[in-house]
């Protein structure tokens, strides 16, 4: 019942997001740019705080994670001086190859200035066994320049769409397979008319 009350409530819309959507299987499925919190992460967000307890270390560390998953999967940074383009997808590969680590080295080399307070949280929510806690970001990409620069980093496993959130609805109504937890939280959200130029979560 819910799947088909978020089917009939998605509207038309004049915005898109960003999702990625697998090569492989049969119905392909969409997910949005996420990933786990790193100790790289907590590391950079503890160094931006003064007298921060072990919770705000770690609320800053997940946008901060969500916005390194997504740079590295889509080639879209948050930040208020975003990288050059020549730089973007060589970073990309070395993400992919060193890890965490290597965004925070690139950061500091260039002065990139993340955005982590533009990102804000829709939910979270507890989920079975080790995985621990989900959080859902939501950001508007700032401006068309920086959507132009979405980039799979010549992933084999995934293309970078944009569609609005019928149409991604639309993609994904042959699966006999129930919406995401994600997806559910993001379209009942983006039924009640929010607009969001791009989307990502951690």
């Amino acid at each position: 019942v819910m799947e088909q009350q978020i089917y009939d409530s998605c509207s038309k819309e004049d915005y898109c997001v960003c999702f990625l959507r697998s090569r492989t299987g049969n119905p392909r499925r969409a997910t949005f740019p996420g990933g786990s919190l790193s100790p790289a992460d907590r590391y950079l967000a503890k160094n931006n705080l003064v007298n921060a307890s072990d919770s705000e270390e770690v609320f800053l560390g997940l946008r901060l994670a969500a916005i390194r998953r997504t740079f590295e999967a889509a080639g879209i940074m948050a930040a208020a001086n975003p990288p050059p383009s020549f730089a973007r997808q060589e970073l990309q590969k070395i993400l992919l190859r060193e890890g965490p680590m290597a965004f925070h080295a690139f950061l500091d080399d260039w002065g990139i200035r993340l955005r982590p307070e533009d990102l804000f949280e829709l939910s979270w929510f507890l989920m079975p066994g080790p995985q621990g806690e989900e959080h859902i970001f939501l950001v508007q990409i700032p401006d068309a320049d920086e959507a132009c620069w979405a980039n799979n980093a010549g992933s084999d496993e995934c293309d970078i769409v944009w569609a609005t959130p019928s149409d991604l609805l639309e993609m994904h109504r042959p699966s006999p397979k129930p919406l995401s937890v994600v997806l559910r939280y993001y379209y009942c959200y983006s039924s009640q008319g929010h607009r969001f130029k791009g989307t990502m979560t951690s």
